[in-house]
């Protein structure tokens, strides 16, 4: 858990349909910003005016990307973690937070823009809500039962 005595949580949000998860997250911001309909050229004043030391993105090259405001340097450290699971090819990235498993130690470390922090043994934890529906188990093919093929999705 985040020490609220050393660290102020500031949370821009650019969720175009705010849910449960949206609401638990605004509870434990210090500050929330909600800037789905600002446009970049809104959004940089105010984040540099918070003047945060550390931002992280957590959307990467995913709908509604908020990566040209982090080639701007809006922070002395800037991490990606989460939402893309590749480079974001921005030298103004520092850190990317990966594992061993999404992406292995070895050569692939100098294909990113970002230096790769790797967490052990999984950087990627997910568990459905309470209330979600079973995942739905479908062929993807009728041919002969063996190998089998599942596919399962996690609606949300």
């Amino acid at each position: 858990m985040l020490d609220r005595d050393r660290f102020e949580l500031l949370l821009y949000s650019s969720v175009a349909k705010p849910d449960a998860i949206t609401a638990h997250f605004r509870a434990l911001a210090a500050v929330w910003r909600e800037c789905s309909s600002q446009v970049d050229t809104v959004l940089e004043p105010i984040i540099r005016a918070d003047a945060p030391d550390v931002a992280v993105d957590l959307g990467g090259h995913t709908g509604h990307s908020r990566l040209p405001l982090f080639a701007r340097r809006l922070a002395p450290v800037q991490i990606s973690y989460l939402g893309y699971p590749n480079t974001t090819g921005l030298t103004a990235m520092d850190y990317r937070l990966v594992d061993a498993i999404t992406d292995p130690a070895g050569d692939g470390d100098k294909l990113h823009t970002e230096t790769l922090v790797r967490f052990a043994p999984c950087a990627w934890v997910y568990a459905p809500p309470a209330d979600a529906p079973e995942p739905r188990r479908r062929r993807l093919w009728h041919a002969a039962p063996s190998p089998r093929l599942v596919s399962t999705t996690f609606p949300r």
